[in-house]
């Protein structure tokens, strides 16, 4: 009779921490949810991050922003833009030197102008297309909503692996 109850404890113990497990499972990182509070933009994932595996065969990575239902829209034009490449990434093991320069502010937009954005016709979702040639690091970006007469803009950075 212990062991039964053991053994139930048990499984009721596993059912939960699968419950849990699947709770906070990582959600696609290259995809965005954008909210606008007390008109502010927030932006559900800060920066967002592009693993990108040389191994699948790919040219090119998306990322996308989503508005879901809202009073807002992206601006028609330039809803969302890539700026600027603004930090190289510090790989594992990196010396002090690679270190230092990665710390060093830098504002490089010709690798920015290699990416293509736009939004789709109900402006409720931006995307912009990332060629696999960019360099890894960080990327500088503006998201610009409107609402009403108002424009909002917001400029968070997206994380190249």
């Amino acid at each position: 009779m212990l062991s039964k109850i053991a053994a139930l404890g048990l499984a009721l113990m596993l059912t939960g921490c699968a419950q849990l497990a699947a709770r906070y499972e990582l959600r696609d990182l290259t995809r965005a949810q954008v909210l606008v509070a007390e008109g502010a933009i927030v932006v559900t994932q800060e920066p967002l991050v592009v693993k990108r595996n040389p191994a699948d065969g790919k040219k090119e990575d998306v990322v996308t922003w989503d508005l879901g239902t809202s009073a807002v829209q992206f601006a028609a034009t330039n809803g969302v833009t890539i700026d600027a490449f603004v930090k190289p990434l510090v790989t594992r093991g990196a010396n002090a030197d690679q270190r230092r320069q990665a710390a060093a502010p830098v504002r490089d937009t010709s690798q920015a102008g290699l990416t293509r954005c736009s939004v789709n016709e109900a402006r409720t979702v931006a995307s912009c297309t990332l060629p696999r040639g960019l360099r890894s690091g960080f990327y500088a970006y503006t998201i610009r909503l409107v609402q009403g007469t108002t424009t909002l803009e917001l400029d968070p950075t997206i994380m190249l692996e």
